[in-house]
């Protein structure tokens, strides 16, 4: 899978959630869709959408492929 399969919308959120404290990545690919499913129930149905599909494209990612994978958030 590429970073092109990912929306503006799902970096952005990824980046959110990967980068708990920017601006260098600690989390790993199962700490980042775990930080998304925590937060699933403080968001509005489109975000729930987002996060639903960022989660399930990151889960086809292996490790490997997350770690050399830059989510630039959209500015």
């Amino acid at each position: 899978m590429s970073i092109l399969n990912f929306t503006v919308e799902e970096i952005n959120l990824i980046d959110i959630y990967c980068k708990p404290n920017p601006p260098r990545r600690t989390a790993t690919k199962t700490e980042t869709i775990t930080r998304i499913a925590e937060s699933y129930n403080f968001m509005d149905d489109c975000m729930k959408e987002i996060a639903m599909t960022a989660a399930m494209k990151l889960s086809y990612l292996s490790d490997a492929e997350f770690d050399k994978t830059v989510f630039t958030p959209a500015e």
